[in-house]
């Protein structure tokens, strides 16, 4: 039998139970089959009731707890208590992926196009990994899209000036 499911809001199927068995299925996620009138949660399916697992299976990298001054200071708290706090909202075992640093593109646009906006696209993009490592993602997300920006502005101005000193050359020879 093949069944149509939604995980993280994106239908799948048709799937037969085999394949649902590899996937992250909890009793509230949606299913439907042939046969069946609308959309029912999938521990409301007594064929599917082996499926479920006890929480969704996070993608990404899980958090690991640490303490800087666990070893040097006996703070009394908890191992839980030591954890950082992160984004509100945001599950305790998921961090995102790392942006894009663009660092080697903004090395490459400082020496061959524009220096000045380089520079401000090598700053940013040092930014990133800090920032990220923080745990201020959102901080992180920011500093690499401004580094491509910067990157991206670089190279328009490198190559308008490379045209500007092209013609000025070419002028300079008719003379």
């Amino acid at each position: 039998m093949k069944y149509y499911i939604i995980l993280n809001d994106v239908q799948l199927g048709p799937l037969d139970l085999s394949e649902l068995r590899k996937l992250p299925v909890t009793a509230q996620t949606p299913v439907w089959r042939e046969g069946m009138a609308d959309w029912t949660p999938c521990g409301d399916v007594t064929e599917l009731s082996s499926l479920f697992v006890s929480e969704p299976v996070a993608i990404g990298r899980p958090r690991e707890s640490y303490d800087p001054y666990a070893a040097s200071f006996n703070s009394g708290k908890a191992k839980e208590d030591t954890v950082p706090d992160y984004a509100p909202g945001q599950p305790d075992n998921w961090i995102p992926e790392c942006p894009p640093t663009y660092l080697v593109w903004s090395i490459l646009v400082t020496l061959f196009c524009c220096m000045p906006f380089g520079i401000v696209a090598v700053v940013k993009s040092c930014g990133v990994t800090s920032s990220y490592n923080r745990g201020d993602y959102e901080a992180a997300r920011k500093k690499s899209s401004d580094a491509q920006m910067w990157i991206i502005v670089s190279v328009v101005l490198g190559l308008v000036w490379g045209v500007i000193a092209v013609g000025f050359e070419f002028a300079n020879s008719l003379l």
